[in-house]
């Protein structure tokens, strides 16, 4: 196989991917011009089609039965939506998925940096926008709780892994407020799931990546410094979830809602986008404003049908199998490079925030998704060519 080649300056190339990692949720218009800019270069390019390899062409795969989907959707209206919401995802995917393979592991790992410090800047945003009472829950501009909550998981992945790479002692007290800062805007945030994901797999990787202790204790006191400050100036939503730590949120309904619906559309399912004009206890249900699923799961099969939800399960057997199954390999892990260590647990943590959430259907977070899937696709490539 030979080695991919764009046909232009690698240096622009590589200023409009980092621009693409550095606006999410700092600007989705900014986010979504870059990601379209790499389109429009990837459509310009010679061998455009060696960027795609299994992951892409299943990702292309489940895009073409969300299509079939609509076609047979009895609530048409509603589900030629999609095709405006989704669009910018596959198109994302397949020209950054081709693009990230033209550049050097330097370019990799500096493209991750931008992603990091990105990160943490959204934390810093999130964090004072709740600190002056202007959300109930920490946010960024543009972004809900729970879009914000899942990013932060996953750029928390990705700073845990890199930890050996923040050395000198200017590197390690940025390691330690950009740290602090994601921790932060993730409790503050105060999504449950996303919380345990977090504890969970940050466990797991301070254990294979050897975080020391000592940055580890410094670490947390800064996080919950700031933690504390900020529930300080506005502890109003603090105090409804302590007073009701138990609240499904609504999810036992919509639980309820799928079984009710499960064997009626199995084949392509009920269309995209049809929450709101099928879900049949909407009186049941505390929050009116509730138009998902919840669970990316239990979407995928109820709008698109028993093929979407196996190409879906599929694209995650994939990964995990072209990775080796690493995951199950604790020798493996303790060796493997940080770049891809941080895009097996980020993939993990998106995976997980599926559960009780979306990320999909998510216009940012389906980005953030595609930025996940064409680094394993990178990593998959340099497999094949050495």
């Amino acid at each position: 196989m030979d080695i991919i080649q764009s046909r232009f300056n690698q240096k622009y190339i590589f200023f409009i991917a980092a621009g693409f990692v550095a606006t999410f949720l700092i600007s989705l218009a900014l986010l979504q011009l870059f990601a379209a800019l790499l389109f429009f270069g990837w459509l310009f390019e010679k061998n455009k089609s060696k960027g795609i390899n299994i992951p892409v062409l299943i990702v292309l795969a489940f895009g073409f039965v969300r299509i079939i989907s609509i076609i047979f959707s009895k609530h048409f209206d509603s589900s030629i939506v999609a095709v405006q919401k989704e669009l910018l995802f596959y198109t994302t995917l397949v020209a950054l998925s081709f693009y990230i393979k033209t550049f050097s592991r330097n370019y990799i790992i500096r493209l991750i940096e931008i992603f990091i410090h990105s990160g943490a800047i959204v934390a810093l945003i999130g964090i004072i926008l709740f600190s002056l009472g202007k959300v109930h829950r920490a946010q960024s501009f543009g972004s809900g709780y729970a879009t914000f909550s899942t990013y932060l998981v996953v750029v928390l992945m990705f700073i845990l892994s890199f930890h050996s790479y923040f050395k000198s002692r200017e590197k390690l007290i940025l390691w330690i407020a950009e740290t602090s800062l994601i921790i932060s805007g993730i409790i503050l945030a105060m999504g449950r799931a996303d919380i345990a994901i977090a504890i969970l797999l940050g466990l797991i990787i301070i254990f294979f990546r050897k975080v020391t202790i000592g940055k580890l204790s410094i670490t947390f006191f800064v996080a919950f410094v700031i933690t504390f400050a900020a529930l300080q100036l506005n502890s109003e939503e603090s105090q409804k979830r302590v007073a009701d730590p138990t609240t499904l949120s609504d999810r036992d309904i919509l639980y309820e809602g799928f079984f009710d619906l499960a064997l009626e559309h199995p084949l392509f399912g009920f269309g995209p986008r049809t929450f709101h004009d099928i879900f049949p206890h909407k009186e049941k249900l505390a929050d009116k404003k509730v138009g998902s699923w919840h669970n990316d799961f239990v979407q995928t099969y109820l709008e698109s049908g028993i093929f979407a939800l196996i190409l879906l399960l599929f694209l995650i057997y994939t990964v995990f199998a072209k990775a080796n199954w690493v995951i199950f390999k604790p020798k493996r892990m303790i060796t493997i490079e940080p770049e891809k260590f941080a895009a097996i647990f980020g993939f993990i943590a998106v995976l997980l925030s599926g559960l009780t959430g979306v990320f999909l259907y998510s216009p940012i977070i389906s980005l953030l998704f595609a930025f996940l899937i064409s680094l394993f696709s990178y990593f998959f490539y340099l497999n094949e060519v050495f």
